[in-house]
């Protein structure tokens, strides 16, 4: 496909300690690394700060343009931005985005969008809900990208887009660098048993801590979370020795913590907030996940039906009932005490892995959907 000109239109504050910011990121990179000619329009999180910063916070190389959305982070000034692009007028080939509110005036000011969504229909407001129906009907728009199939059930559903204008693309990951010097402070005769993310209600931090208190011969190490939630679960859990918070890690420098744990968790339960209160335990594609999977490590996942779409019980994980304590102590001391199954379950997640779910494969899917709708429209005119 001949190389394009793209603005990635985010709505994220960079850098950052959400993981939003880590998506938009990595596929801007994952975008420019197939030749293409990308800028990223997303907020300062600070002032002066130039793009190689960013680029190196989260680890991506520095194969991408940045131009900070003007003014202060609300959504005129969004709808500003995507009416007037950065750059001369015609400089793009395609707006593509998950800030709605420059999407739609892109789509309004005749551009061709690809818009991605992560949350249903039901669950947007009403303002929301109507820019969408005014996008859709844009003769510009390529297409839409979601991250699991009942957002685009939710979408089909609630408008009249058509089912094959709609991407299902997962989230996805990068391939870790040598992670280097392992950065747990763990006894080198214990296995090593890791969480990476946020302390938001719903991540089963508290699965995690009965797992530390009832399983005292392994260590239970948890990286992440705002300093907040750090501090608070630090104190609650004062008496478990084998339970150590690290904080936030920057992106750049996860890889070496997930390279050092012998067993990856992801205690999802039935409700799973994000930073804004919603619960998004029925239609979310963790990054988290991908990460894991990517690391080649063997995972213990929450059995939640959206999860299924890409984690396999006793192929690429080993999946628990979410609050089920028990089940989640017999999974641990499985893997514990078998190598070759943390072995066979690491190689599986990490074919998996290579095969759909790192950024790249995501950006092409995504090229292939603009060049689908191009080729559709071109022959719709004749």
């Amino acid at each position: 496909m001949t190389p394009l000109r793209i603005c990635y239109l985010s709505d994220s504050i960079l850098p950052g300690e959400r993981a939003n910011g880590v998506h938009v990121v990595n596929m801007c990179a994952a975008l420019a690394s197939l030749g293409n000619e990308v800028t990223l329009c997303a907020w300062p999180g600070r002032k002066n700060i130039e793009a190689e910063e960013i680029q190196d916070w989260y680890g991506v190389p520095r194969n991408f343009r940045l131009a900070w959305l003007g003014g202060a982070k609300f959504n005129l000034a969004s709808i500003r931005s995507g009416w007037s692009l950065p750059g001369a007028p015609g400089a793009y080939d395609l707006v593509f985005g998950r800030n709605l509110f420059a999407c739609w005036a892109a789509g309004r000011r005749g551009h061709r969008v690809i818009f991605e969504t992560h949350t249903p229909w039901q669950h947007l407001s009403l303002l929301r809900r109507i820019l969408l129906r005014d996008l859709f009907c844009r003769p510009g728009l390529l297409g839409v990208v979601v991250i699991s199939k009942p957002i685009q059930k939710s979408l089909i559903e609630h408008s009249a887009l058509a089912e094959e204008r709609i991407l299902i693309a997962p989230d996805a990951a990068s391939d870790p660098p040598n992670p280097g010097p392992a950065p747990l402070q763990s006894n080198a005769r214990r296995l090593a048993v890791g969480y990476l993310g946020q302390l938001y209600k719903g991540r089963g931090i508290e699965v995690i801590e009965a797992l530390a208190r009832g399983l005292p011969e392994l260590d239970f190490h948890v990286v992440g979370g705002l300093k907040n939630a750090e501090a608070e679960w630090t104190a609650k859990t004062s008496d478990v020795d084998n339970l150590i918070f690290h904080g936030f890690v920057p992106p750049a420098q996860t890889a070496a913590f997930r390279a050092a744990c012998d067993i990856l968790l992801a205690p999802y339960q039935k409700s799973v907030e994000i930073n804004s209160g919603l619960d998004t335990s029925a239609w979310m594609s963790p990054l988290k996940l991908f990460e894991y999977m990517a690391a080649g490590k063997p995972i213990i996942c929450s059995d939640l039906p959206v999860l299924h779409e890409v984690m396999k019980h006793e192929s690429n994980c080993l999946l628990c009932p979410p609050d089920d304590v028990s089940a989640w102590k017999n999974a641990v001391m499985k893997l514990a005490t078998s190598p070759e199954l943390r072995e066979s379950l690491g190689t599986t997640a990490r074919n998996d892995f290579e095969l759909h779910y790192t950024w790249r494969r995501r950006a092409e899917r995504i090229l292939e959907l603009s060049h689908r709708s191009n080729q559709t429209a071109s022959s719709a005119s004749k």
